[in-house]
């Protein structure tokens, strides 16, 4: 359980434990984007959730199941007039080879 809340420490610090890079060294990585509003120019605007994954469909899932609960809470997906299962989920990131720090967001 401690070591838990280190790894959970050490990505709110935005650091990346190095036994992590070692799991997703040479998988694919999906991200999600959704909508979470519109620009005053009338183009949508989109937020990037804070969850990875190398399954696009568990990541879907773990989308819906997080949207049913209320989070994040700036989802607006009327504004598309589209369904979750039309979200956007990325290319995978395929060369993790040459991933730094800064490529990730949380």
């Amino acid at each position: 359980r401690e070591e838990l809340k280190e790894k959970l420490a050490s990505f709110s610090n935005k650091d990346i434990p190095p036994d992590f890079l070692a799991k997703i060294h040479g998988k694919k990585i999906f991200i999600l984007d959704y909508v979470k509003g519109i620009s005053e120019d009338g183009r949508l605007k989109y937020s990037t959730w804070n969850i990875v994954d190398t399954d696009p469909d568990i990541l879907q899932q773990l989308f819906s199941k997080s949207v049913a609960r209320g989070y994040p809470s700036n989802y607006k997906p009327e504004l598309l007039n589209k369904s979750l299962t039309e979200l956007s989920i990325s290319s995978p990131i395929e060369n993790t080879e040459a991933l730094v720090e800064d490529d990730f967001i949380f």
